[in-house]
């Protein structure tokens, strides 16, 4: 073989690994409710073109952050508020970058660098990963059992990072101790109360015990009203709410009463007795018609997803959109929802106490 047609060969080579691993069929699609902020909205780009692996993931970080990672492959995430973690511990959000430490520049071109955000971790160093040009075609793809470790070692002087983002992963989702108390005191049909999951999210479920059906997941302090008081079951005490739309059940242990209901109506006292003889003189007015109303008043409604929300410090429109997203709607459909409403580009950065309209 002639030194020119090894070259050739090298070439291609270099060509074919530059920001991409081994070929592998994509995973079937995930579902965006069990990610959180940074998982979400790389899922929302599957399938679209969006050019290289780290263009494409610092984008996807900014949007669901308003973090921007700098052009460094390392000193770039510790710059944006990253914090490395064990790969071994790597979880949804984390951004697994591949890069040789001696040349982690922003001009840095060689191959087997690669940069993917993690959906699951498999174990046993695999992953289930997102990433924009697995297969050199720009295109945003899910892939299962992704292996950092053995992408690294194909090529000499590789190694490979996990670096976190705060609050970018998906909220706890509280599965409450069994309890043998009894229910908390203030819960009564007709008052409200407010979620307290120590900032996680409690299930609503279709029916009242641990296998009931998870209709959503509520923020902690997310007001509901309590419809009616149910049975103890699984540890817990159930009970039935009505909370932005849906009606459910939740563990009333991580609930915390906040008005107290309305007191019964008196009963109306009952009429004398018409007298047996009444005066031959006595005249009396003539009653008046009994009027009745064909329209009873409607009754009172749940309390609903509020229609505006006042960013604070450390929010962002992909965060806002995660917590009040709408049963039925896909994460993505409503974070371009949020931005018509509000008048937002897509890389727009929230102020504090900037109002945004939730819905109209």
């Amino acid at each position: 073989m002639s030194s020119y047609s090894r070259a050739l060969l090298t070439l291609s080579a270099v060509l074919l690994a530059f920001c991409a691993v081994s070929s592998r069929t994509d995973a079937t699609a995930a579902s965006p409710e069990n990610y959180g902020a940074i998982a979400r909205t790389a899922l929302a780009a599957v399938g679209q073109y969006s050019g290289q692996c780290f263009p494409w993931a610092r984008s996807i970080v900014l949007a669901a952050t308003g973090r921007t990672i700098g052009f460094d492959y390392r000193a770039g995430y510790l710059q944006a508020g990253a914090v490395e973690v064990s790969v071994e511990d790597a979880r949804d959000g984390d951004v697994i970058q591949i890069a040789n430490d001696a040349n982690t520049a922003a001009w840095a071109d060689y191959a087997g660098l690669h940069t993917a955000i993690v959906l699951d971790n498999e174990g046993g160093g695999a992953f289930r990963v997102v990433d924009a040009n697995s297969q050199f075609d720009g295109v945003v793809r899910i892939r299962d059992r992704y292996s950092p470790a053995a992408e690294a070692a194909r090529y000499a002087g590789l190694t490979f990072h996990a670096y976190r983002f705060p609050g970018a992963a998906a909220p706890a989702i509280v599965n409450p101790p069994p309890s043998t108390s009894p229910a908390p005191a203030g819960l009564a049909p007709g008052v409200t109360a407010t979620v307290s999951a120590n900032g996680d999210c409690l299930r609503l479920r279709g029916a009242a015990g641990a296998s009931g059906g998870v209709l959503t997941c509520l923020p902690s302090g997310f007001v509901v009203a309590v419809k009616a008081l149910g049975p103890a079951a699984d540890g817990y005490h159930w009970v039935r709410v009505s909370a932005g739309g849906l009606d459910g059940w939740l563990a009333a242990e991580y609930l915390t009463a906040s008005a107290a209901p309305a007191p019964p109506a008196a009963a109306a006292a009952p009429a004398p007795p018409p007298a047996a003889n009444p005066p031959a003189t006595a005249s009396a007015p003539p009653l008046p018609a009994p009027s009745y109303t064909t329209n009873p008043p409607a009754a009172a409604s749940a309390p609903a997803t509020p229609t505006t929300y006042t960013a604070v410090d450390g929010d962002t429109l992909s965060g806002i959109a995660v917590r009040f997203q709408p049963p039925g709607m896909g994460l993505g459909e409503f974070i371009d929802e949020l931005n018509a409403a509000n008048g937002l580009a897509a890389d727009s950065i929230l102020s504090i106490g900037q109002v945004i309209t939730i819905h109209s």
